[in-house]
């Protein structure tokens, strides 16, 4: 039920349906929801976050797709639909916007503007 309501409450009007990823089970997808992946560039412990190109304005955009296992939760349901509620209301010069949502091959992803430069953990981070 939490988890039902969760997808309901969080991913509303038209990108609320379940679209494919291409290459399901790959090591790199070439496509999440309509964003064209780029290359990958990280793997964390709720999901895994990707470059991609977003696909009518083609400047990059970053997606994070959730992992699947945390969507069988109740739980973890409800921890990324609260990130997504957070940070969608969220407006700071220094945090990332979130510009889309959606739902691709059962799993929940956000996209948000990508900005170049090196990670904040440190300086032997790769760039982005």
């Amino acid at each position: 039920m939490h988890d039902e309501f969760a997808r309901r409450d969080v991913f509303p009007g038209p990108f609320c349906g379940d679209t494919p990823a291409s290459q399901p089970g790959s090591a790199l997808p070439t496509q999440i929801g309509r964003y064209a992946i780029l290359r990958l560039l990280k793997i964390g412990g709720q999901a895994e976050v990707y470059l991609a190109r977003h696909p009518t304005t083609g400047e990059n955009v970053v997606v994070k797709w959730f992992h699947a296992e945390l969507t069988r939760r109740p739980s973890a349901a409800w921890r990324i639909a609260d990130e997504v509620r957070f940070l969608t209301a969220l407006r700071h010069p220094i945090v990332v916007r979130v510009l889309d949502l959606g739902i691709a091959a059962s799993r929940p992803f956000l996209v948000m503007e990508h900005i170049a430069g090196r990670p904040l953990a440190g300086d032997n981070a790769p760039a982005f």
